[in-house]
């Protein structure tokens, strides 16, 4: 449920996703491992370049790296495939 005290952002893979884009309680889906569900980020170790997600339909949790994340997100991007909505993406909480 969304409070009135905020709001939800979608950063699909046309927009290139930085390693700042990677916060704790941000959910991401990555259709390169759509079977896996998609996961909430528990928590972020950017100088190990790592985080710990829960991915919803496996049920485990587990640490993956930052970069390679990034790496599948941003190359699913695919002018060909702008209505595809089976596309990688990132989402994020904003207070306002």
């Amino acid at each position: 449920m969304i409070d009135n005290d905020g709001h939800w952002t979608v950063g699909y893979a046309e927009q290139h996703v930085t390693d700042d884009s990677i916060r704790v309680g941000c959910i991401l889906f990555i259709a390169m491992l759509k079977e896996w569900g998609v996961g909430t980020i528990l928590r972020v170790d950017k100088p190990q370049d790592r985080c710990k997600i829960h991915w919803q339909r496996l049920n485990i949790i587990k640490w993956h790296n930052t970069s390679t994340l990034l790496h599948y997100i941003n190359q699913d991007y695919n002018e060909e495939r702008k209505k595809d909505f089976n596309k990688s993406f990132i989402i994020e909480r904003q207070t306002t």
